[in-house]
């Protein structure tokens, strides 16, 4: 999760895709969402709510981790960012 922000408890389920998640954790620093088994090269788009709790400068890019359960060296991390005009001026 970015420095300052949470996630919005269960905002997921708003997403077109949300019924591809079998379960979810929303912590204050990190969300976990369990996926359901996928078919190879699918397109899982998903949107979460997040709430500014306090204002952070130099905000940095947070990670994301995707990997298989089982298989936990079958993974990929990239970098995000606050969407331009999220943060107050």
């Amino acid at each position: 999760m970015l420095s300052g922000f949470s996630a919005v408890k269960n905002s997921y389920r708003h997403s077109l895709d949300h019924l591809n998640i079998s379960r979810a954790e929303v912590h204050d620093e990190r969300t976990v969402l369990y996926l359901k088994p996928m078919e190879p090269n699918h397109l899982l788009q998903l949107s979460i709510l997040v709430h500014q709790d306090f204002e952070v400068e130099n905000l940095k890019a947070a990670v994301l981790k995707v990997y298989d359960y089982y298989e936990t060296d079958d993974s990929v991390e990239v970098g995000y960012e606050a969407p331009r005009g999220s943060e107050s001026g």
